[in-house]
């Protein structure tokens, strides 16, 4: 992607497993989810997506690493965890718990409690994706056949 933006291809060394601006001497990798790849490092922004599927060993392993600087951010993004066994859970309850928070922000898009399944007016509160990488049509075509749909029709 960086070579189809030329002011980023001029700035930006493309390696095989990383990106490199030597200009601030930073690094974009992107690393496997496991606790010992996320050790050692000190990121300033690290990312973590799906986190509904991570362990709680890992997402600790990342924040800890990012906490090594005073602006550093470490960010999940998920669709919801489907068990409150999980650090997705954890996360959402702290941010609806503890809103002023200062050193934590929880950024949730969500459809009303007890909405049709196929109320697009709803799809679009919980989906800010919507019309953008993530497709109406395709939402309309999978809808009969998704879980959310079926478990629907049979309450």
């Amino acid at each position: 992607m960086v070579e189809l933006d030329d002011r980023l291809a001029e700035r930006t060394q493309v390696f095989q497993d990383r990106l490199y601006v030597p200009h601030t001497d930073s690094m974009l990798t992107a690393l496997p989810a496991d606790v010992a790849a996320a050790q050692g490092w000190a990121p300033s922004l690290a990312v973590c997506d799906e986190l509904h599927r991570v362990k709680r060993d890992l997402w600790d392993a990342m924040a800890l690493a990012a906490g090594k600087h005073a602006r550093s951010l470490c960010l999940g993004i998920s669709t919801p965890a489907d068990s409150p066994d999980s650090v997705m859970w954890d996360l959402v309850t702290h941010g609806r718990e503890h809103p002023t928070d200062s050193g934590f922000t929880l950024v949730e898009y969500a459809a009303a409690e007890g909405c049709a399944v196929d109320d697009e007016d709803a799809w679009a509160q919980a989906n800010p994706a919507l019309d953008d990488f993530l497709h109406r049509d395709a939402l309309r075509a999978t809808l009969a056949t998704t879980r959310g749909a079926r478990s629907a029709a049979t309450a």
